[in-house]
Parts: structure tokens; sequence; C-alpha cells
């Protein structure tokens, strides 16, 4: 029995891992890459989610948190996307305290954030020089607060409504 369960284990960890390196892609950006580029990454089929295999959250175009359990969603290896990856963590620690409680706001954001750090650690795993970029990036978003653009508007709007503090 415990022999099951341990292969079982380590089985599921190869297809969440399969899954991982599936989203992330190392090629260089192309200008003739067929897809949509996102908030969080890019979309491989805009408007036609399909949910991984045990997704979470259900996929949705219309919502960040959707794509990350989309069989669509794409992350290239490279800064823009992980500045885009960074600055909505960023976002979603800003907005905590605007959930109900601790409860509710890790029953929504938490499989979220742990999707993101999972994708963030696998592309800085790829090599050194991810690795730093990665870390520099972060950096850049958490302590000077160089958000992604699209980030950025959305974090100054929270501001400017009052919701969040500068």
């Amino acid at each position: 029995y415990a022999l099951g369960s341990e292969s079982r284990a380590m089985e599921e960890l190869s297809e969440f891992y399969a899954r991982v390196s599936g989203i992330v892609s190392q090629r260089p950006r192309s200008a003739a890459e067929n897809s949509t580029a996102s908030a969080v990454g890019s979309c491989k089929d805009y408007g036609h989610p399909g949910a991984e295999p045990g997704a979470t959250i259900v996929p949705d175009c219309h919502h960040a948190e959707g794509c990350f359990f989309c069989d669509k969603f794409a992350v290239h290896a490279d800064e823009q996307d992980v500045r885009k990856l960074a600055s909505c963590l960023h976002c979603i620690g800003r907005t905590t305290h605007l959930s109900e409680s601790k409860e509710h706001h890790e029953a929504i954001y938490g499989p979220v954030i742990k999707r993101i750090e999972t994708i963030l650690h696998y592309v800085a795993d790829l090599s050194d020089t991810k690795g730093a970029m990665v870390i520099r990036v972060r950096a850049e978003v958490e302590e000077d607060g160089e958000l992604d653009p699209y980030w950025a508007r959305k974090l100054d709007f929270l501001i400017d409504l009052g919701v969040v503090r500068a």
C-alpha cells in the first residue's frame, strides 16, 4: 500500500512538472508566433479556454487568474514575462487586505500564488543567467516598483480609488 501511494505521488509530481515545463517556452519571442499576449504571459488560443488536468480554478479568458490553469497558457522564459508574473504577485500582495478573511484570500489566490511561484522557480532553475534575471526582476518589482505596464495601471487605478495606499 505504501509503495503504491509513493509511486502515485511520484507520478503526479512528474505529471505536474511536465505541465509546468510545457507552459514555459525557452525559445526567443517571434513576431510570427501564433499567440496572444496577456497580462500574465500569452495564450495559444485566446477565447477557447480549456482546463488542464487537475485545474483548481476554471480557465477564463477574461480574468488573469483563469489563465494559470488553462491548457493554452504559455510563458516565455524572458524578462518581459517574468516581470508580468512578478507584477501580478505584487498586486495580489497589495490587495490582500480587501479579502473578507485570510482564509478567503487563500481560497481565491492561494492556487494562483503557488502557480506563479512554481513557474518563476522553474524559469530560475533553467540556468544561472535565468536565475539571476528572475532575482533581479523580482527585486525591481518589489523594491523599486518597476511593474509591467498593465499591472502598474491596475495598481494606479486601485490607488486612485483609495483602495490601496501608494
